[in-house]
């Protein structure tokens, strides 16, 4: 080899050492270049945070220190606290904020590119642990809502000439707790909070040249939070338990498995009733994350939620105020638009298909079960400010199908096929609906104390046309076109071999339009199908049945406002057989009891009607013709007056023990009453016979006993009465 080229080798080798030494001295030339610029970078941070908050934050930050070895930056501790004067002072207060991170690391640190003045990056930073309490006031959510929010930054940072831009590959915070407030105008504002949360971002970028419209949530790509088996209580009473929570800010998720909440007593929800909560899976996405940390809002495009069970404390009743004292005031109407603008947030929920609920209702005596096996709503949208306006549809163009309705108590069952509610068309939809008390005639009877009808209601399907949606979600008014029930199907049985318990007081139509109903408006109201009424006597077999086949009626104008009175007709046939027809006006808005009615019942043969006498009082038709039944009147002040015209002829009755006798229409009461008086009747009462045929006149006053049916088969059956009795 020769000089020259041992020489060159020489200064090969040399160069190699000098830059290995280099290459392993780096982070010990950094490390005390950080140490001799680190008061300058912590006052600089202060100062920017003071800047950017006009005084209202405060930022400290202990001495960093620097392992040469484990090429690693130690941070003890950060904290960011609000100053209450001069957060107070600004024209626009800011969040309050408390900020506590411990023992944060960043390692990976591009000296080089620092060095050259090319930005700060990193490979991995952290804290162990971070304390986050935070309390939003209403002006700052609202006015927050064009900007982005008070998360995103409102000015730029000034990182110097030295620092152009900052980059972290990976951010992680395994231990964050958290208790994020959000104030409301209603009062009632939104709680976050989390006891053992973990985070991470992914790579975090701030570059001051960046226009803010195209800097990422959080200045991430990405931001991950994670909860495993969370177990956490409140005063040993408040229990939550978690399995699994998992949420993703880039896409939009969250996934939820294995919820079990068990409120406090003195808990919020207290005040709704809530007893327990378990959900088995909630898959939510399409969540816009930014929205609702910054204000509040709920804005998701798909939920998915799977077997949840809500148990909820059924609403006491108000102690019934004592004798000489005023009644309580009645409470305000319930109204959605009322609770949404109390919750004081935007909702958009695009999709919601859920499976196998259950609603509970626990009651002092009985709790009644709700079971849907899906949920399907789409499109439903509010907004508090937007619900003040008129608008065509004030929660969206909403559509919601349920599908395997079951509504149980220990009493009786209600089921529905499907129930379907289409807003933007103006239609509601119920099919195969089914009411019926549990078990048999039998069962029934057996679990009463004293007389109670047992009604039973089947309906082919339900369909309610011009639903007013926007006067119901702000008004509580219930106004539609038209309401057609097809294949009715009610049977009502009372058997009389109970004792007669307290009877029950009923309202007036007119009452009842002005408690229970008040915003009710139909156009029209149609119902098709059947009826029947049985009656069991104390000493009777079985139960006597009265049938009306082929029912059609009709309502026009069924409202509780205006001075339009309601119209209703009806037309069935009576034991399959004889036409029978009721026609009236009723004025719903009146302030006393006020209606005119008139019916028709065809001709039929008598014994038609044994059916029902068998078994409401063990007697039978013999023979005889009933021609026709006429009757009108008129109400004024509860006080029916007008006149009943009966045609018949060879009515004969079999009694037993008693005598045959001449009767009129089967009437149950009219012919004990007859048997035991040993009245004399009048057999027949047509033109042509033995004596001047007689009409009957209706005097009757209604009492709080009567319901309206009652109240006019009574009047119509005095009136019988005087014209059967000899």
């Amino acid at each position: 080899m020769t000089l020259r080229q041992r020489r060159a080798l020489t200064v090969a080798v040399g160069l190699v050492v000098v830059g290995a030494l280099a290459w392993s001295l780096r982070w010990v030339v950094g490390g005390r270049a950080i140490e001799i610029v680190d008061p300058v970078v912590r006052r600089w941070a202060a100062a920017e945070v003071a800047r950017l908050s006009d005084g209202s934050y405060r930022l400290e930050v202990s001495p960093l220190r620097v392992d040469a070895a484990e090429q690693r930056i130690t941070i003890d501790t950060i904290t960011l606290d609000t100053d209450p004067e001069r957060n107070a002072a600004r024209a626009a207060p800011l969040p309050t904020v408390q900020l506590r991170l411990h023992h944060c690391v960043v390692e990976g640190i591009a000296l080089d590119q620092l060095a050259r003045r090319r930005g700060f990056a990193a490979e991995r930073a952290g804290c162990d642990s971070v304390q986050v309490v935070a309390f939003v006031p209403e002006d700052v959510a609202r006015d927050t809502a064009g900007s982005g929010g008070f998360l995103s930054l409102s000015q730029d940072l000034d990182l110097g000439r030295g620092i152009p831009f900052l980059q972290v590959d990976s951010l992680l915070f395994p231990h964050v707790r958290t208790a994020l407030s959000i104030a409301a105008g209603s009062g009632r504002g939104t709680t976050l909070a989390f006891d053992r949360l973990g985070v991470r971002l992914e790579a975090f970028r701030y570059d001051p040249d960046e226009p803010a419209t195209r800097r990422r949530p959080l200045l991430s790509r990405n931001v991950t939070v994670s909860l495993d088996s969370l177990r956490g209580n409140r005063e040993s009473t408040d229990r939550t338990e978690l399995d699994r929570l998992r949420a993703d800010l880039a896409s939009g998720t969250v996934l939820l498995t294995g919820l079990r909440w068990r409120p406090a007593s003195d808990a919020l929800a207290d005040s709704l009733g809530i007893v327990a909560l378990d959900v088995d899976s909630l898959d939510v996405a399409g969540v816009d994350w930014r929205a609702f940390l910054t204000r509040g809002d709920v804005l998701v495009r798909r939920i998915t939620l799977v077997e949840a069970d809500l148990a909820l404390r059924a609403s006491r009743e108000p102690p019934a105020a004592a004798a000489g004292e005023r009644p309580p005031p009645r409470a305000p109407t319930w109204t959605l638009a009322a609770t949404l603008q109390t919750f004081g947030r935007r909702l958009r929920l695009d999709t919601l298909d859920a499976r196998a609920l259950v609603l509970r209702q626990l009651g002092p005596r009985d709790t009644l079960r709700t079971v849907v096996e899906r949920v399907a709503l789409h499109d439903f949208r509010s907004d508090p400010a937007a619900l003040a306006l008129a608008a065509d549809e004030p929660i969206g163009p909403a559509r919601v199908v349920l599908t395997g309705v079951t509504r149980a108590s220990r009493e009786a069952t209600l089921t529905a096929a499907s129930v379907a509610v289409d807003l933007p068309a103006g239609t509601i939809a119920l099919d195969s609906v089914r009411y019926a008390p549990e078990g048999s005639d039998a069962d029934f009877v057996r679990r009463q104390r004293s007389r109670r009808d047992r009604i039973a209601l089947g309906l082919g399907s339900l369909r309610l046309d011009g639903l007013d949606a926007e006067g119901w979600v702000r008004h509580g008014g219930y106004r539609a076109g038209l309401l057609v029930v097809r294949d009715l199907d009610l049977d009502i049985l009372s058997d009389k071999r109970l004792p007669p318990g307290r009877p029950s007081r009923h309202r007036t139509p007119q009452g009842w339009a002005r408690e229970v109903a008040p915003r009710l408006a139909i156009d029209s109201v149609e119902v098709h199908g059947r009826l029947q009424y049985r009656e069991r006597g104390a000493e009777a077999p079985r139960a006597g049945v009265l049938r009306f086949e082929s029912l059609e009626a009709h309502v026009g104008n069924l409202t509780s406002t205006g001075s339009a009175a309601t119209r209703f007709a009806m037309r069935a046939a009576l034991m399959g057989r004889a036409p029978i027809t009721l026609e009236g006006t009723l004025p719903l808005g009146d302030s006393s009891f006020t209606m005119r009615y008139r019916g028709d019942l065809g001709s039929m043969a008598a014994e038609a009607l044994n059916p029902f006498l068998d078994g409401a009082i063990g007697a039978r038709f013999t023979d005889g013709t009933i021609h026709g039944v006429r009757f009108e009147a008129t109400v004024t002040g509860g006080m029916a007056r007008g006149e009943v015209v009966p045609r018949y002829e060879g009515l004969w009755i079999a009694l037993p023990g008693a005598a045959r006798s001449g009767f009129l229409s089967g009437l149950r009461r009219a012919v004990a009453k007859f048997a035991a008086n040993q009245f004399v009747v009048r057999e027949d009462n047509v033109a042509g016979g033995p004596d001047t045929p007689r009409n009957g006149a209706i005097r009757h006053r209604w009492t709080p006993r009567e319901t309206l049916i009652q109240f006019l088969w009574n009047g119509v059956r005095d009136g019988l009465l005087t014209v059967v009795k000899r």
